[in-house]
């Protein structure tokens, strides 16, 4: 399972439904420590967009802790590390102000894809992931507040997670025959489009919402319900764009994810 959807999830009568999609862009910032950190596998590492290294500690169980320095509200945790192939146990927890508290179900993942959790936003100053089980490489840790849409993806949309981005040369004799073959992994390209937006969403949600995809990296959930494997980690290959739909007051996202 790539996205852990707490029980009781949004609940409330004005909240987005489970079944829409997620853009976890938002980090909230901070000071960050470990438990322990392995030589050339600081805390620090995993606190970035980037996948090529990250945060290891030398024994578990082990926490990678962030000091927001005040209180703020946090619905998702998102993942990116090796957990799935050493067998490690991962799971969020806040801190009461007395002792830390699950913020939800520890999860053993299958595979090292994209893990992320979700639940109802919980107002914190501290967050930190527990890894218990085996020691794993973590190269990205984000908590944040992520932008809910409540509308779902149209006909034609294709998971990332089905559809892959590689790129093939073929090599081809004089005669004709297949000499050999040469691929060029490039990872995902999710191509996003969302209809039928409405303009309030826009006004309430986008100047941030675009200002930080120019920086920061995403999870992408489109349906955390009903598809908890259909996660993509990535950036914007290009500026997202907002265009008015054939109905009056409403819009068009658009925009493209490179990555796992």
């Amino acid at each position: 399972m790539s996205v852990v959807v707490t029980s009781g999830f949004l609940l409330t009568p004005d909240s987005v439904p489970a079944d829409r999609p997620r853009l976890c862009v938002n980090r909230v910032t901070g000071t960050v420590t470990a438990s322990t950190e392995a030589s050339g596998y600081p805390a620090s590492r995993a606190n970035n967009v980037f996948t090529y290294a990250g945060w290891q500690p030398t024994a578990v169980p082990a926490t990678w802790e962030i000091d927001l320095g005040s209180a703020e509200e946090v619905d998702y945790c998102g993942l990116v590390g090796d957990y799935g192939s050493n067998g490690s146990a991962i799971q969020p927890q806040y801190w009461d102000g007395s002792a830390w508290q699950d913020a939800a179900p520890e999860q053993i993942p299958a595979s090292n894809e994209p893990l992320a959790f979700l639940f109802n936003a919980i107002s914190a100053s501290k967050w930190r992931v527990r890894v218990t089980g085996a020691i794993c490489t973590i190269s990205v840790i984000k908590f944040g507040k992520a932008s809910a849409v409540d509308r779902g993806m149209q006909t034609g949309f294709m998971p990332g997670t089905w559809n892959r981005n590689n790129e093939y040369t073929t090599q081809w004799s004089e005669g004709g025959q297949i000499l050999g073959r040469v691929k060029k992994r490039r990872g995902t390209k999710q191509k996003i489009n969302i209809p039928d937006i409405p303009e309030s969403w826009a006004d309430d949600n986008w100047d941030a919402l675009r200002e930080s995809l120019e920086d920061e990296s995403v999870f992408f959930i489109w349906d955390p319900s009903n598809h908890p494997k259909h996660i993509v980690y990535g950036m914007t290959d290009k500026d997202p764009r907002l265009s008015y739909s054939r109905y009056g007051g409403y819009l068009s996202l658009d925009m493209e994810i490179a990555g796992l």
